[in-house]
């Protein structure tokens, strides 16, 4: 048997069900909250949304100061990024079988790194 490249082994580990639906669902819900406290109210929570993109889904831009940053789940190179537009930095996380503890721990690292949450 062919030894699968890390890109085959990342959707395969989706597929497979190592990454449950239950887990994703979880990790969509942190990654909701930071654009729920971060961005200006809609009725009916129509701000925290995620929106289906080509690659995954998006957060599309949430103000920042006097810039943005967006982030999405990259489900092609099973990666979360996190876009800052002022500095036109990118950071990324890998999308790994892992808890959703350890998820939320990168995340909120990647975001204290980027001065988006204390």
């Amino acid at each position: 048997m062919k030894e699968m490249s890390n890109a085959v082994a990342g959707s395969a580990a989706l597929q497979s069900g190592r990454i449950p639906a239950t887990t994703l669902h979880m990790w969509t819900q942190i990654v909701g909250k930071i654009r729920l406290t971060l961005s200006p109210w809609t009725n009916h929570s129509w701000h925290v949304t995620l929106y289906v993109t080509s690659r995954g889904l998006t957060t599309s831009p949430i103000p920042h100061g006097t810039s943005t940053f967006e982030i999405r789940f990259d489900f092609i190179d099973h990666e979360l990024q996190h876009r800052q537009e002022r500095w036109r930095s990118d950071e990324s996380i890998e999308l790994r079988a892992q808890s959703v503890a350890d998820f939320y721990r990168e995340v909120m690292n990647d975001a204290r790194r980027a001065s988006i949450c204390r």
